[in-house]
Parts: structure tokens; sequence; C-alpha cells
């Protein structure tokens, strides 16, 4: 089984010695002491978060055995390393001209259904487990997901020959979908959090809160895992359809994020507040809400041990990170007019 490695917190050294990945820390007289080795062969992706140092040799090493390098600061993902290109240059002229026509139109519509569908049943969910507990609340959560109902029909409904002629009225439902979902999960959450709404870079720029924070770590070891099986399908990161074109924005990416957000991180973020894993000692507060080691640590071990759990997809079994993978190659083969595509959601 390949392996995700996070190397967190300061001072460390990630090296090489032979065929095996070595990383040092602090040994308190000055220098450095190993802690831990993994063969190259077994790792699948390097996620390097704090500050810490990787040699060139360990660079090279693991990406010539298909290992992708991630740096993420501050909960986002600011730079990685990776193998070669793959795919054909079919698959991307197909994915280029898709972006002007149905084709496009139709994969920005499934995504935005696999989203809303998935928060609408995480809510079912939530309030599914709080009926004895919290009737009260779990009856809230239910009017929110009773209104959400309806605009998931009018997403259904939704039709045009193009991402750009029909991206205005989709993200205006997403955002009103969202807008409920996020609302319903404010009073699930410690009052200690103090969260409101979701917070996205850019709009603040900086999250205000201990669950923002933490969503925008998590949700960069997701990408991360998105953008890999995004490479490895042969399609362009920055081409996408229902985020638009910008410079530096893997729109692509984002894109296919949004069928994993609700499953891969919002599933496993909330109880970790709710059953008191995570707490305000583990959050620091200045400028910005900034995670501390501890945070960091338990969100990772939580992000990547669901990547590894396996789900059950109409009658197969496969994990959580083989799943986006096979999401990717079939946008790919829809692109290329080898099979359909349709949206992907869980009934909890």
């Amino acid at each position: 089984m390949k392996l995700k490695l996070v190397v967190d917190g300061f001072g460390k050294l990630i090296g090489t010695k032979g065929d095996m990945i070595v990383i040092k820390g602090p040994s308190g007289r000055g220098g450095k002491k190993e802690i831990d080795s993994f063969p190259v062969w077994k790792l699948d992706q390097v996620l390097i978060s704090g500050r810490n140092t990787i040699t060139t040799e360990a660079i090279k090493k693991m990406v010539e055995h298909g290992v992708d390098i991630v740096f993420i600061f501050k909960g986002r993902e600011v730079s990685r390393l990776t193998f070669r290109e793959t795919g054909t240059v079919r698959t991307r002229r197909e994915q280029y001209f898709a972006s002007l026509d149905q084709r496009g139109a139709h994969l920005a519509k499934c995504f935005v259904i696999s989203k809303a569908k998935n928060q609408y049943y995480l809510l079912g969910t939530l309030a599914k487990g709080r009926i004895d507990s919290n009737r009260e609340l779990a009856e809230e959560i239910m009017d929110l997901r009773g209104e959400m109902k309806p605009l998931l029909g009018e997403l259904e409904s939704i039709g045009g020959e193009s991402p750009e002629e029909i991206r205005l009225d989709l993200m205006n439902l997403e955002g009103r979908i969202s807008k409920m979902y996020w609302d319903a999960i404010s009073r699930v959450l410690p009052e200690w959090t103090g969260f409101k709404s979701r917070t996205r870079y850019g709009s603040p720029r900086n999250p205000e809160d201990p669950f923002n924070s933490s969503l925008n770590y998590g949700y960069a070891i997701l990408m991360s895992s998105v953008w890999r099986a995004v490479h490895i399908s042969g399609l362009d990161p920055f081409g996408g359809f229902l985020h638009v074109d910008r410079s530096g924005r893997p729109s692509l990416v984002l894109d296919v994020m949004e069928e994993f957000r609700q499953q891969v991180v919002d599933r496993v973020l909330i109880p970790a507040f709710t059953k008191k894993e995570l707490n305000i000692d583990d959050f620091s507060f200045g400028n910005r809400c900034e995670l501390g080691i501890r945070a960091r640590r338990i969100i990772s071990k939580k992000i990547l041990g669901r990547l590894n759990s396996y789900v059950r997809v109409s009658d197969e079994k496969m994990k959580w990170s083989d799943l986006i993978l096979a999401r990717c190659r079939g946008i790919a083969k829809y692109l290329r007019g080898e099979s359909k595509f349709e949206p992907f959601y869980i009934r909890w």
C-alpha cells in the first residue's frame, strides 16, 4: 500500500540513505538524529508543512519514483514538485475544446450537483445522529435541509451549450445552498469556535476562527490528492469548467474537489470539534487564527486516514484516494467520447 507522508513541525530534515527517505529531527545538541525512514517506492506523496528542509538528492529520488512533493504553508498549498507529464495530447485538446461546448457545461453542472447533494445528505446524517440527544437541533438542521431541496431541483433543470452560458446560474444556486449548509454546521459546532459562516481565502483573505482554519488546512491536503489524480489522468489542472480561468488558479483541481469536500474533509472535521478532539488551546489568535502543531497533526492524520479508507461505489469497494483518481480518469474518458460522466454523491 502506498503511503502519504506528512512532515510537520520545525527543524526537520528530509534526506536519503540508499533507497530510503530519511526524516531527521533536532537532537538537542545542535545536530540531527534520525526519527523515521521509509522506502521511496512505498511513498505516494510527501506533504511538507512548517519550517523544514529537504535535500536535492531526496527531491531527485522521489520525483524519479513518481512521488509528489507538496509544500503547505498557513493552510494553503504553495508549491509542488512532481513527476513528468502523462497522458495523451488528445485528452488535453479535447479538454480545451470542451470549455467552449456542451461537454464543458455538463461537467460544470455535474460538479455543482455532486457538491450540493453531498451537503444535503451529510446534513441528514448530522440530524439523525442528534434526534435522541438534541431533538430541537435535529429539527433545525432538517428544516434547513428542507429549504435546500427545491434548489437541488433547480440545479437539475439548468441547461446550456457551454460553461460560460450556465456558470452564473450554477454559482448562484451553489452559493444559496452552501449558505444553508454552513448555517446548519454553525449550529452543530461548539460555541468557542466562533464559526458563523465559511470564509474562503480572498473573502476575507484570512480565516478568523479555528474551524475555518481547520477546513483550509484539510482542503489543502485534499487538493494535493486531487491535483495528483488530475496529473496522472493527463488533464490540465488549470483548465476548468465550473471555476473560471485565472492566472495561477488550478481551476480543474478546484472543480473536482467540489465532489469530495464533504466526504473527505467536512465529515471528519465536524466530529473532531464536537467530540472535543480539538480545543481552543490547539489554536493561536493574532492577525489570523493559526493551527498549532497538535491541531495540524490531528487534522492531517484524520484526512489521510479518510483518503486511505474504503467506500462502496455501486458494487465496487475502493479507497477514497483511488476513487478520486477514477473520477479524474472518467473525466478524461468523457472528454474523449469514450464514456458517460454523471454526478457523484453518497446517500449517507
